[in-house]
């Protein structure tokens, strides 16, 4: 027999086996019930494929999770995991200060690490302002250098403790976190926090400076050079004497401009110096 006929036979005999399959029989010999019971069989096949067929697909593209605990990984363990499969990794503790994995060292401007605001200079400055103080205008370089020099120490010194105070306190909280994250995610909080810190930290600092300045120039202080002052004066009047406020200091510059400095002026009040009657200029 030809394989293409013995192939047709044996699907025509599997098709009226098929249809004359009845799981569902009841013994009842009527031909009307017969079918009904046949179509039945069929529906259920019909039915029960579909219900393996979907079933099957279910679970071919259903992930299954398999739980597998790796107790104190190390960085590279963590690193190498992270990129393969997702993590859950609790922290042993869920807080820790900055300290322990942060280091911040601060760079000054190089004029606070230079001999412009040591000890030695400035004590030559002032000997130089000594021995001009008498013969000099009150704009030339020996009389103001060794007070601005004083001002920019002193400046230099505010900044690295108020720098060094913020940075002990800074390091001293705590970063909280209740699981690992990923380095890089981690190196960008760390980045985000120091540049917040810095922006922080210097308005503040400029913040203050500023207020310093116009309380000192609104308030009319006296300084030891008497470079701004409010010293008073005696002047007779009415058979008394009475003090009267000091006009205050008032500087004329090499291009005629002139400001007091116990006026209110005197936080803006900027020119040349001078040197030997000479404007000193670049």
């Amino acid at each position: 027999m030809p394989i293409g006929a013995y192939l047709r036979s044996c699907l025509s005999a599997v098709e009226t086996g098929f249809l004359q399959l009845n799981i569902f029989q009841t013994g009842i010999q009527n031909e009307s019930i017969i079918r009904n019971e046949q179509r039945s069989t069929r529906l259920f096949l019909a039915l029960f494929s579909i219900s393996i067929v979907i079933i099957g697909l279910y679970y071919s593209v259903k992930q299954y999770r398999q739980i597998i605990q790796i107790r104190s990984p190390s960085i590279i363990e963590y690193s190498d995991l992270s990129k393969k499969v997702s993590l859950q990794c609790p922290c042993k503790n869920a807080a820790v200060k900055y300290e322990e994995f942060i280091q911040m060292k601060p760079f000054y401007h190089q004029l606070c690490q230079s001999d412009f605001v040591s000890d030695g200079f400035i004590d030559r400055l002032y000997s130089l302002y000594e021995q001009n103080l008498s013969r000099s205008i009150p704009t030339d370089v020996h009389r103001i250098a060794v007070f601005q020099f004083q001002t920019l120490r002193t400046l230099c010194q505010l900044a690295q403790k108020t720098i060094n105070d913020s940075l002990e306190t800074f390091l001293q909280n705590g970063f909280v976190q209740t699981h690992a994250v990923a380095e890089e995610t981690l190196e960008n909080q760390i980045a985000s926090m120091r540049t917040d810190f810095i922006n922080v930290k210097s308005k503040t600092f400029l913040r203050t400076l500023k207020f310093v300045q116009n309380v000192t120039a609104q308030s009319l202080f006296m300084t030891g050079a008497s470079v701004t002052s409010v010293k008073p004066r005696t002047q007779f009047r009415m058979g008394f004497f009475e003090n009267l406020p000091y006009p205050g200091i008032k500087y004329t510059f090499q291009d005629q401009s002139s400001c007091t400095c116990s006026s209110s002026t005197a936080n803006s009040c900027m020119g040349l110096a001078t040197l030997n009657s000479n404007a000193v200029s670049e």
